[in-house]
């Protein structure tokens, strides 16, 4: 495998890319499979959305995908995230199997486990 990140709106103190364009997006996904000749992306970005248009872009044009859900919110605004990411990646990935992975940030991930897991230490 192959692969490159690419940001569609990630946000970290401001919106890294405050336009979304699907026929640049889709353009941009071209030259990563046939330029770069990558058979894999990592598409990232806070707007759900957004990754889930250019996830569908990049899967129809054959790439693998690797949807990277970046968010940052108290445990009841995180889980009401990943359940509505969840649920809008489920259609591409019965489209697509064995193509699509959802992937949570490991910073993310591991605050969310100590809120969760109650074995976990208490984090503060």
């Amino acid at each position: 495998m192959k692969g490159i990140s690419y940001d569609v709106g990630a946000y970290i103190g401001m919106n890294w890319r405050p336009w979304f364009d699907p026929k640049e997006v889709h353009r941009e996904l071209q030259i990563i499979k046939e330029d770069l000749h990558c058979n894999a992306v990592s598409i990232g970005a806070l707007d759900v959305g957004r990754i889930v248009t250019a996830a569908a872009d990049a899967l129809d044009q054959g790439l693998e995908v690797w949807a990277a859900l970046m968010w940052y919110k108290p445990q009841d605004e995180t889980i009401a995230y990943l359940v509505k990411a969840a649920r809008s990646l489920e259609v591409l990935r019965e489209k697509w199997p064995d193509k699509l992975v959802m992937s949570v940030d490991g910073a993310f991930h591991s605050s969310l486990v100590s809120q969760i897991n109650p074995y976990s230490e208490d984090p503060k």
